[in-house]
C-alpha cells in the first residue's frame, strides 16, 4: 500500500525570470519510473512504521544503483541516474500518493481540523478523475467577501473544461476582510486559511505540483496576490477576476504568471510594473472569460527550475524561493535576493541585501554536478565541487511532498555586506 506523505505546513509556508531552465528529456521507460517510485514508497514506509529505515534506503539505492549501471553500459560513460532530473520528478510522482477514493462529480463542503481551530472549503472534482490515472490541476479561488462558496463555485468556475479538468476548490475566508492577506492564530488569518487548505488537498487529491493556481474575486484578488507573492515557488499562477489589487507589487512575480480577467487601475499599473521589470508574466484581458482562463491555465504550468530569482523577503515564515532560502533577515529591513544561474558556465551569481545567509539546493537542471560550481555571494566568489546525495533527495521530498523539485545537493553560504558604489 503506498503512503500519503506528510505535506509539511513549515514548507508550504515557504524572482525575475522569463526564461526557465530548460527541460530535459525522460531518458527512462514509465516502467522503470513505477520501479524506482515502489522503492521509495517502501522507504517512506519505512519511516512512518519507524521500522526497517536503513535497509529501505538500501533498497532504493540497489533500484538505483542498477539502472545507472544500465544506462552507463549503454552510454558507454558512467551516468548517475540521480542526474536525470526529469526521470526523478516522475519517479517520486509515482511515489506520491493518495486515497484510491475520493468526492467526485459534485460540489463537497469539506471541514478540516488544523492547529489553529476549524477550517472549512467547498471543492469539486472532475466527474471521471481517479487518483490511477494521474494527476490533475488544482485551481485554489477566493469568493469576493459574504459569497456562499457553492455558489461561487457554480456561478463562475463550473463549466465545461474547467469543471472536467480541474480540482477546484473555494476557501472560507475569515470574517475580517483586513484579514484576508495578513497571517494570524487567532483568529485564523487568511494566510493560514490558504496554505492550510492547499496542504489537505495534496493529501486527498492527485494534484499536478506543477499546476496548482491560486485565484481570487473581489477582495479575494488581492489576498491570493499577496500569498503568491510570499510563496512565489508553490504557485503556477495567479488568476483575478472582477476586483483590483490593492498592495502586491510584482517584484515576486518575475516566475509566476498573472492573468487578470477585469480589475481596476492598480491591476493596469501592476502589469506596467511588472514589464518596467523586464517581466512578460502579467496578461490582463477585461473581457477574459473561463474558456479564455482554461486556455491561459494550460499554457502556463509551474516554472519549476526557474534560471533567475529577484525575491522580497516580505515573511520570517517565508524565506524560500525555488531553490534558494534565506536565513538571518528581517522583514522591516525590506531584505532582497537576486540570483542567476548561468548553465554553460556552471556559476551562480547572488546580490543579496540585508540578509546574512542562503542555502542553495542543487540538481542538475539547475547545473551540471560533474563540474565545479562557482558561486559568488555579494561579489565574494567560492568554487567548488559537489556529490549527488539520494539522502539529501529523500529528505527534501518527504519535507515538501513536491515531486516538481528535487534536489540532490545542497549548500549554505555567508552573504558578505554589499560595498558602497
Amino acid at each position: 500500500m503506498k503512503l500519503s506523505l506528510r505535506f509539511g505546513i513549515a514548507l508550504v509556508l515557504g524572482l525575475s525570470l522569463t526564461a526557465a531552465i530548460l527541460p530535459f528529456e525522460l531518458v527512462l521507460k514509465e516502467k522503470d519510473h513505477e520501479k524506482i517510485g515502489d522503492s521509495l514508497v517502501e522507504y517512506y514506509d519505512a519511516i512512518k512504521d519507524k521500522k526497517g529505515i536503513t535497509e529501505a534506503r538500501n533498497d532504493v539505492r540497489d533500484v538505483l544503483d542498477k539502472f545507472s549501471e544500465k544506462l552507463s553500459k549503454k552510454a558507454k560513460k558512467d551516468v548517475d541516474v540521480l542526474s536525470l532530473t526529469e526521470d526523478m520528478t516522475a519517479a517520486f510522482m509515482k511515489a506520491a500518493s493518495v486515497p484510491s477514493r475520493a468526492a467526485v462529480g459534485k460540489i463537497t463542503d469539506f471541514s478540516v481540523d488544523t492547529p489553529l481551530g476549524k477550517m472549512d472549503f467547498t471543492l469539486h472534482a472532475p466527474k471521471k478523475y481517479k487518483a490511477s490515472k494521474g494527476s490533475v490541476p488544482l485551481i485554489i479561488t477566493i469568493p469576493e467577501e459574504g459569497k456562499d462558496l457553492s455558489d461561487h463555485l457554480n456561478e463562475n468556475w463550473m463549466l465545461g473544461d474547467v469543471r472536467d479538468g480541474a480540482v477546484i476548490a473555494a476557501l472560507k475566508m475569515p470574517r475580517n476582510v483586513d484579514l484576508w492577506a495578513k497571517s494570524s492564530r487567532d483568529p485564523m488569518g487568511g494566510l493560514e486559511v490558504i496554505m492550510f487548505s492547499l496542504g489537505n488537498i495534496l493529501k486527498e487529491y492527485a494534484i499536478d505540483p506543477n499546476r496548482i493556481y491560486i485565484s481570487g474575486r473581489g477582495d479575494g484578488v488581492e489576498a491570493a496576490a499577496h500569498v503568491a507573492s510570499i510563496f512565489p515557488y508553490t504557485f503556477a499562477g495567479l488568476i483575478g477576476r472582477s476586483g483590483d489589487l490593492s498592495g502586491t507589487g510584482p517584484k515576486n512575480f518575475g516566475n509566476v504568471h498573472c492573468y487578470f480577467a477585469g480589475g481596476g487601475g492598480n491591476v493596469t499599473d501592476f502589469q506596467d510594473k511588472a514589464k518596467d521589470l523586464g517581466y512578460e508574466t502579467v496578461t490582463v484581458e477585461p473581457a477574459g472569460d473561463l474558456k479564455a482562463i482554461w486556455t491561459w491555465i494550460e499554457a502556463h504550468p509551474r516554472i519549476a527550475n526557474p534560471s533567475k530569482i529577484d525575491f522580497e523577503l516580505k515573511s520570517p515564515m517565508a524565506a524560500r524561493a525555488y531553490w534558494l532560502s534565506a536565513a538571518g533577515f528581517d522583514p522591516e529591513e525590506e531584505p532582497a535576493i537576486s540570483a542567476e544561474i548561468n548553465r554553460e558556465t556552471n556559476a551562480i551569481a547572488i546580490t543579496a541585501s540585508n540578509v546574512s545567509e542562503v542555502t542553495l539546493y542543487f540538481n542538475d537542471a539547475l547545473v551540471d554536478l560533474d563540474r565545479e560550481v562557482k558561486v559568488i555571494c555579494n561579489g565574494v566568489e567560492q568554487k567548488e565541487k559537489f556529490s549527488r546525495s539520494l539522502a539529501t533527495a529523500l529528505t527534501q521530498f518527504y519535507n515538501s511532498n513536491d515531486a516538481g523539485r528535487v534536489y540532490t545537493a545542497f549548500q549554505v553560504y555567508d552573504i558578505p555586506e554589499l560595498e558602497d558604489k
